[in-house]
């Protein structure tokens, strides 16, 4: 059975190219499929007639039009299908034409042109005019020449009115198979052309429902840049301002501090910006994760700070297999979440943490960052990952980082959650999958950062230590 189908989807695609429309393809697919039917019909029904003693002139009549049939898809392979689309229509016409006039009106084999108008309705009428009323015209005309000649153009005086009368039975039920069959070949690729024409649809929906999110983040981002830009720069034009006109020198080291703050603060927005961009347009790299290094590496440098100073950070990682994922992405998850998770931290706490918890192995990497900080009111835990989206009124930060989080873990496959009680702590728990099973042709480490290391874990890594 699977040898029939492949053989049959093996002709049914000789002469598609992968440039062809979808419809040029069902089109070529539907006369491949018609001419091996209506060849096979024709071999089984003269197979028939030869025991009904035919004359052997007719016989080979017959088997040469059931070749011509069979050599449709060469036809389309070799010549294209303009030529075996017109071999389809005039041999049909020319075909039940001979049969007519050769076994005569008894036979009732000229009922055959109303297939071969049918057919010709409905795979040229919209899409091949000429070729369209050519047909017609030329069934027309052989319907003309039939009547004209009496129905014995081409009559065997040794075939009897019997046999003609037999004749004319057995082409009528290969007439009907025929037809049977070849409604059944244009339904299955009708639906074939439906299911494409939904798949379309359905990429085409989902392309503008994409459209309209970044839209409508465009024209959030433009107003939300020009003012989170001009904020700093503006702040640090007036405290110039203030500096030419002060003479105190201690006066005049505070402005340079809160110059310095509001640049740090441009410098930071700069930074998530250059984030987002390479987020957004950059491919997943496959890189070799030592998960302990990765993360005390980001610790180390979110770590000089006077905030983080006060806050004991504390790194639990075990990694058992080899973990390739995107490490730039990985970086830009991580920084955001610890950077936040200082920034928001609550030194009034008694003991402030900040605790960083990996478990990875051949399946995925699960990331857990605890604080005991200010923690995240619970009306606004809905919409932390929006674009520019601020929980706190005094919030330094862009309202970028969340986002671009959330973003950067959905690129790679991942899913991000969180877990916060006002006042108390906040989790965020960040599954990423791991792409080892992936056919990978980049570099080991893409990373050009010198302060990250790509080492490969040697068996089970497991470690725990406050930094």
């Amino acid at each position: 059975m699977n040898l029939l189908y492949s053989t049959w989807a093996y002709i049914s695609k000789q002469g598609i190219e992968k440039y062809q429309t979808f419809e040029d393809q069902r089109a070529i697919r539907i006369m491949n499929q018609s001419g091996l039917v209506a060849g096979l019909v024709l071999l089984l029904s003269t197979a028939k007639l030869y025991g009904l003693g035919i004359p052997a002139k007719a016989i080979v009549f017959l088997l040469s039009f059931a070749l011509v049939y069979l050599s449709l898809p060469l036809i389309n392979r070799y010549l294209g299908k303009s030529w075996a689309r017109a071999t389809l229509f005039g041999v049909s016409g020319i075909f039940v034409f001979w049969e007519s006039s050769t076994f005569g009106y008894e036979s009732h084999t000229h009922y055959g042109f109303l297939l071969v108008i049918l057919a010709a309705v409905l795979n040229l009428f919209k899409q091949y005019c000429i070729l369209f009323w050519s047909t017609i015209g030329f069934c027309l005309f052989l319907i003309a020449l039939l009547y004209a000649t009496n129905f014995s153009l081409f009559s065997l005086p040794e075939i009897s009115l019997n046999t003609k009368v037999q004749f004319g039975h057995i082409e009528f039920a290969a007439l009907l198979l025929t037809i049977g069959l070849l409604a059944a070949i244009y339904a299955t690729n009708q639906q074939a052309l439906i299911n494409k024409l939904k798949s379309t649809q359905d990429q085409l929906k989902t392309k503008n429902q994409a459209l309209t999110k970044v839209n409508k983040e465009l024209d959030q981002f433009v107003y939300s840049v020009s003012h989170d830009l001009r904020a700093p720069i503006a702040s640090v034009l007036g405290l110039i301002d203030l500096s030419m006109n002060e003479e105190n020198v201690a006066m005049l080291k505070e402005y340079l501090q809160l110059k310095k703050k509001s640049l740090h603060k441009l410098d930071n927005f700069i930074s998530e910006l250059i984030d987002f961009s390479r987020n957004s347009r950059l491919g997943i790299q496959h890189n070799e994760i030592d998960w302990e290094s990765l993360v005390e590496t980001i610790l180390e440098e979110q770590s000089h700070s006077e905030q983080a100073m006060k806050i004991t950070k504390t790194v639990s990682v075990e990694q058992s297999t080899s973990f390739i994922s995107d490490q730039k992405r990985l970086r830009i998850i991580l920084q955001n979440l610890i950077s936040n998770s200082i920034r928001y931290s609550d030194l009034n706490q008694e003991h402030p943490s900040l605790k960083v918890v990996v478990s990875a192995n051949n399946q995925d990497a699960e990331i857990k960052v605890y604080d005991n900080g200010i923690g995240i009111q619970k009306e606004h835990l809905p919409r932390i990952f929006e674009m520019f989206f601020r929980a706190q009124e005094n919030n330094v930060g862009s309202g970028l980082g969340l986002y671009i989080v959330k973003e950067a873990v959905e690129k790679i496959g991942g899913q991000i959650k969180v877990l916060s009680r006002f006042g108390e702590e906040t989790i965020f728990t960040v599954i990423i999958p791991n792409l080892q099973n992936e056919v990978v042709n980049t570099p080991q480490n893409n990373d050009t950062s010198p302060a990250m290391t790509d080492a490969t874990p040697q068996g089970a890594d497991l470690s725990h230590r406050e930094l």
